[in-house]
């Protein structure tokens, strides 16, 4: 007999393209998304999930600013570093971190670079030493959740909808994206965080952008899905059912 799918509580409200949070208390956080019975608004509120009552509460202090296909990440701290995406069609420069003591949200600085932020969801990744480097266009950022600061990174070519992992060794593996109006990557880069530089650029049998790249047990890395581009046109993609293997 096949066992129905357990029912858990209800959202304050339907949301898209938001984020979902595992915190070390084991709850989860979800944070913006696109709300499209409001008229597809960009939503500013967050809840928490708490998987032993089943329900979802609003957290105590709105987002600061609302947000949508972004990048949410938990830290060391507990608390989740929340970067890129964007608002009602624009850009957001905000950067803040979820206060998971005072469930509540705080502005810790702006991006020092600004440009395209469609699909931000896998645009994070952290460092050996804690630090996180956010991948955006031509450039990076490195953000420290000790001093809650960010420097600029290394400097690479135009990446947007790209993704970001960190292998065994704490490199960064960023894989695929599209260039803008010059069509999309068939490549991949390393970024080695102790020189602050791309060290090697990998072929990709499939050119994708808004992908996956998992690290599996193996320090491989699964990278699957995503779309591509048809007769040189970004604007009109399809998706991608296949998936690679990239090997260290």
């Amino acid at each position: 007999m096949t066992r129905p799918p357990a029912s858990n509580g209800s959202l304050s409200q339907g949301r898209r393209d938001h984020a979902a949070t595992l915190l070390n208390s084991g709850k989860v956080l979800i944070s913006g998304g696109v709300c499209e019975s409001s008229g597809r608004i960009v939503i500013g509120e967050a809840e928490v999930y708490d998987p032993d009552t089943g329900t979802f509460s609003r957290t105590a202090g709105d987002m600061i600013v609302p947000r949508a296909t972004h990048a949410a990440e938990l830290l060391a701290t507990g608390d989740v570093l929340i970067a890129r995406g964007q608002d009602n069609a624009r850009c957001t420069d905000v950067i803040k971190v979820y206060d998971f003591k005072a469930d509540s949200f705080r502005k810790i600085g702006t991006t020092l670079f600004t440009s395209s932020c469609a699909d931000d969801l896998e645009s994070l990744a952290v460092l050996p030493d804690g630090r996180w480097l956010i991948t955006q266009d031509k450039s990076s950022e490195i953000y420290d959740p000790v001093t809650e600061s960010l420097v600029l990174g290394v400097e690479t070519s135009a990446r947007y909808r790209q993704t970001a992992a960190t292998l065994q060794d704490g490199e960064i593996l960023i894989s695929g994206g599209h260039k803008g109006s010059t069509g999309m990557h068939d490549t991949a880069l390393i970024y080695d965080p102790v020189s602050n530089t791309i060290t090697i650029t990998v072929d990709l049998p499939t050119t994708r952008m808004t992908s996956t790249a998992t690290l599996l047990t193996s320090g491989n890395v699964l990278i699957a899905g995503g779309h591509y581009q048809v007769d040189g046109n970004l604007n009109l993609i399809s998706d991608l059912a296949t998936a690679e293997i990239f090997v260290p």
